[in-house]
């Protein structure tokens, strides 16, 4: 798992909308693949690399050449939080261990303000287990962040669209839910750098006949990854499960698409980026997608 400068921007963006604090706990322990001037750059905020290097982590075994500061110095100093990791094992330094394939005791219910998962939903066998997890975790009025893998990375258990979670949130009546698809075909500045496109989805879209499927496919290659910011409330439910949308006319489930309404009148603001690109492919050739902008 890792933060890398999309999330560490993310994170920063959503603390602008309503100050993260109390609470925070991270599924796994997270490798900060990202310079320690880029991020004081991104949060306005001075690190300590000597107290403060990471020498736990995977990647920081394993890429001893590139100096990082630990997930704790950038998110204690950024955000002025309790920060927790939870982890199936000690073995990245985790102060909370559980393997969250399976349920999470009840000590830790409503006990967290903030969670951010920066790649376990996709590295576990279980996720939908873990998704409830996270939900019982969370405090009333608490957030979670998904960053998680969607297509073109080797080593992972799931690649996730974004439906699966927004249809989650909206069939257990979260506050909100913003969903996003991120596209990477280009580096930048380091090896977990990398020029990103940036589209949110939403269930609505224009259904063509004789729809195209492996052209569809083709449409955008590199590395993708689903960013989801969910908040819930009092009336939130934790298992309450989705059917797909393709099947929703057909079924006599409750249809969580009429959910779009009330996420549409979010005051939460889309993430904001540098660069509008002319004449961009939308991802699989639909208008679930909109295109936001690029370089976030």
């Amino acid at each position: 798992m890792g933060i890398i400068r999309q999330t560490i921007k993310a994170l920063v963006h959503e603390d602008k909308y309503k100050k993260i604090k109390g609470k925070f706990i991270s599924l796994g322990r997270q490798s900060v693949n990202v310079s320690i001037e880029e991020c004081e750059k991104i949060t306005n905020k001075k690190f300590d690399i000597d107290f403060g290097k990471d020498y736990e982590t995977r990647h920081a075994k394993n890429d001893e050449d590139f100096q990082r500061i630990t997930d704790n110095e950038l998110i204690t100093k950024t955000f002025g939080v309790d920060y927790y990791n939870i982890d199936i094992s000690k073995y990245e330094g985790a102060k909370v261990i559980h393997d969250m394939n399976k349920p999470v005791p009840k000590k830790y219910f409503n006990k967290f303000d903030f969670i951010f998962s920066g790649g376990c939903l996709d590295n576990i066998h279980n996720p939908s287990i873990a998704l409830q997890n996270t939900t019982r975790m969370l405090k009333k009025n608490g957030r979670i962040m998904h960053w998680e893998a969607a297509r073109g990375l080797v080593g992972h258990f799931q690649f996730f669209c974004p439906e699966w979670f927004y249809a989650y949130y909206a069939i257990n009546n979260f506050t909100d839910c913003k969903t996003y698809l991120l596209t990477q075909q280009k580096f930048g500045k380091g090896r977990f750098d990398y020029h990103t496109d940036v589209f949110e989805w939403k269930p609505s879209f224009t259904r063509k006949r004789n729809f195209n499927y492996l052209k569809s496919s083709k449409m955008h290659n590199g590395i993708h990854y689903v960013l989801v910011i969910a908040e819930k409330n009092s009336k939130s439910t934790f298992d309450k499960i989705p059917t797909n949308l393709q099947y929703l006319d057909d079924s006599k489930s409750f249809d969580w698409r009429k959910m779009q309404k009330k996420f549409d009148k979010s005051k939460r603001k889309n993430l904001k980026t540098k660069v509008l690109k002319k004449n961009i492919d939308l991802p699989y050739n639909t208008d679930h997608f909109k295109y936001l902008g690029s370089d976030f």
